[in-house]
């Protein structure tokens, strides 16, 4: 009996370290890399932050970049967004909206916003 017991929690004892083990090499070496685009590039969203960065000091943290798909709803619903249009970004920071056009390299509208986090 008292060899099942040990051989038992040899078992177990095993077990775990092998458990532990996969853990750890996967937390390790299975890190994803960023999002690429197709030209090998930093995604879209971070170079669309990082322009914006360049042009005005923005707070620290990451900001969510989002791509206007409907402008004309967002103009009927609130008029910051006036003079958006479809294909332009919008980066909210804590306590910040900023409304960015790419292919102009200009910022369109600057807004305080209460925070969402």
């Amino acid at each position: 009996m008292g060899r099942i017991r040990s051989a038992w929690g040899l078992f177990a004892f095993s077990a775990m370290f092998v458990a532990f083990l996969v853990l750890t090499i996967t937390n390790h070496f299975g890190a994803k890399p960023p999002v690429e685009t197709k030209s090998g590039d930093i995604p879209m969203e971070s170079r669309v932050a990082a322009e914006v960065a360049s042009k005005y000091a923005v707070p620290p943290g990451v900001p969510v970049v989002t791509r206007v798909s409907d402008a004309a709803i967002l103009a009927s619903v609130n008029p910051f967004y006036k003079d958006v249009r479809d294909g332009d970004w919008l980066l909210r920071y804590d306590g910040l909206l900023i409304a960015y056009r790419q292919e102009e390299g200009r910022i369109l509208m600057i807004e305080q916003a209460t925070s969402t986090r």
